[in-house]
């Protein structure tokens, strides 16, 4: 198994219970959340060494969030801010044809004011094999993209893996060149890119779209030159049927190889959220694992099904419990 390092926000997550709306809702549930944080957590369950690197407010809210790491089997490395607010996040249930509503309140967290400027990266990741970013920590304050660049220059000077979820969220980018600009500092270094044919299309400064090629192989050429080092892209696919309900597949390529899953049925979906970050897992798990492209998305896959049957942010499963579950879908196991 292998070592990794996530580094990222953790949020609080208040989202209202199913079948009611933010201008109602009388109650809000409770629970933590972070792109990053959600891959790292999945792996954790996979088995892996996972450490999280963060910074929250030195108050309940900010102990509370690395205890739920803790709880995970996540080794927590926690820098904790005196009279600092936490990232907030307020979720929009949504149901059928009324889809999911997220209001961000970050500005200004313990995490985008810290200065990430005298963190010693070639210390941290001695004996990590794998560094986990995401395009989300890239928009939320300059240090803290600074601090994704550096972490993941030293990754490479150490010979240590770096992914690279773009992650794209219109509510964190005015304009999508300043995405695609923030993004081609990452890429560059990453061996594995996850990203879909829009966000390329942003990163490599393309003006106008052209067609969508069906085959994943197109986009990882069209990537390629400004990832000179990425091994592997990949990505989940979305569609939804008459009702209204998720269909969700994914893809997984190379320079030599390349799997598409087309999108399937979800069944019953407890909620949505986390479901490209357990994908994320399940490729880094695969890849770990040394197995064949098609067994690793198949994997991927049924890591990010699973999720959408577990409230919250985070896949919380074993390797084994989500092979089970890709085999043999909602039968009970006695």
């Amino acid at each position: 198994m292998a070592r990794i390092l996530g580094f990222g926000e953790i949020m609080l997550r208040l989202s209202t219970p199913r079948g009611e709306v933010l201008g109602g809702a009388r109650s809000l549930d409770v629970a933590f959340g972070g792109a990053e944080a959600n891959t790292i957590v999945a792996l954790a369950g996979f088995g892996h060494d996972a450490a999280f690197l963060t910074c929250q407010p030195n108050n309940d809210w900010g102990r509370r969030s690395a205890a739920m790491l803790a709880a995970c089997g996540v080794r927590a490395d926690t820098l904790y801010m005196d009279d600092a607010r936490i990232g907030t996040y307020f979720l929009e249930t949504g149901v059928g044809h009324r889809g999911g509503r997220i209001i961000y309140d970050r500005k200004n967290s313990a995490f985008a004011c810290q200065d990430w400027g005298g963190v010693d990266w070639p210390t941290l990741l001695k004996g990590v094999g794998r560094l986990h970013l995401s395009g989300i920590t890239m928009a939320i304050s300059d240090s803290a993209a600074d601090a994704c660049e550096a972490a993941a220059r030293a990754a490479r000077e150490a010979g240590c893996g770096v992914s690279f979820d773009a992650n794209y969220r219109s509510a964190l980018w005015a304009d999508t060149r300043d995405f695609g600009a923030a993004c081609r500092r990452i890429v560059a270094l990453a061996d594995v890119v996850f990203c879909g044919c829009r966000e390329i299309r942003w990163i490599i400064d393309l003006p106008r779209p052209d067609e969508r090629s069906s085959d994943p192989a197109h986009g990882f050429h069209l990537l390629k030159p400004v990832a000179p080092n990425m091994n592997w892209l990949a990505g989940t696919l979305h569609d939804q049927d008459e009702s209204g309900a998720p269909k969700l597949g994914g893809f997984l390529a190379s320079g030599e190889d390349s799997v598409r899953l087309e999108p399937r049925g979800l069944g019953q979906v407890i909620d949505r959220v986390g479901g490209g970050d357990a994908f994320a897992a399940g490729i880094l798990h695969g890849l770990a694992e040394g197995w064949q492209a098609q067994q690793t998305c198949e994997f991927a896959l049924a890591a990010a099904a699973f999720k959408h049957t577990i409230f919250g942010d985070q896949l919380r499963a074993s390797a084994a419990e989500v092979r089970r579950c890709g085999a043999r879908g909602g039968a009970v196991s006695r």
